[in-house]
């Protein structure tokens, strides 16, 4: 869910935290509680564009009704963002896990992001300079390499011709 421009975990808001809906307006945090761990009916619903687990009798938006996410089938049109999608997986499942469950006022549909678990490592740019142990200003000097030393990112084609 996302406040003030922010996204924020279902496990970290609070009552009286404000949310937008799907359509734009602002919606109240009425009712916030964390339900323990224990066995749940899951269901894994799939679009080509998104993915979200929710307990078998959370209410998903759909096309013209609003339906228990256990009676959504393989092919049934859910909403995301403000296009309707196919779904493309629905998976039921049970699992031992804690569960948030929120109201709204008034109560409209929101539209969830899931944070990946990982995300696929980086690094920064290639350095382009040197490190000495001792240099004029003291224990550590940091001199910029010659960008004619630099070598490019990807080969420079070559000017002559091949026969």
């Amino acid at each position: 869910e996302e406040t003030a421009g922010r996204f924020k975990q279902a496990g970290c808001l609070k009552c009286g935290d404000s949310v937008q809906s799907s359509a734009g307006k602002m919606l109240l945090v009425a009712f916030h509680k964390i339900h323990p761990r224990q066995q749940r009916k899951l269901v894994t619903l799939g679009t080509a564009q998104a993915e979200l687990t929710v307990t078998h009798d959370h209410r998903i938006p759909c096309p013209g009704a609003i339906k228990a996410a256990s009676e959504l089938q393989q092919g049934d049109l859910v909403m995301c963002g403000d296009r309707s999608q196919s779904l493309a997986k629905v998976k039921h499942f049970d699992l031992v896990t804690e569960v948030v469950e929120i109201r709204f006022d008034p109560d409209d549909p929101v539209q969830t992001r899931l944070a990946p678990r990982w995300g696929i490592e980086t690094m920064g740019a290639e350095r382009h300079w040197t490190e000495s142990s001792i240099g004029p200003l003291g224990p550590t000097f940091v001199e910029p390499r010659s960008e004619a030393l630099l070598e490019p990112l990807s080969p420079r084609p070559s000017s002559a011709a091949s026969v």
